[in-house]
């Protein structure tokens, strides 16, 4: 067994299921996210993460892609998940 070091940056509950939203953020968590997002994916998308990437990210890694790397930084694991096939 392996442990790797996932440091994602701002994320939060994919607006697929918005019953999630509901049961994991309060509402002024809510009422942040509708006015941090775009303002966090378009100025400092360095600090960002799609909820769908990260879940895709930690799949990838489970299976044992990039065995050599232990510690993924946010902006790793973005240009890592846009290289996935």
């Amino acid at each position: 067994m392996k442990a790797h070091t996932v440091r994602p940056a701002y994320f939060f509950p994919s607006k697929k299921y918005p019953q999630d939203r509901l049961n994991q953020r309060s509402a002024f968590l809510r009422g942040f996210d509708v006015i941090a997002t775009p303002l966090f994916s378009t100025f400092i998308s360095h600090l960002y993460t799609p909820v769908e990437d990260l879940g895709r990210f930690c799949v990838e890694v489970a299976k044992g892609r990039w065995p050599d790397q232990q510690v993924f930084m946010n902006t790793d694991m973005r240009k890592l998940v846009k290289e996935l096939p």
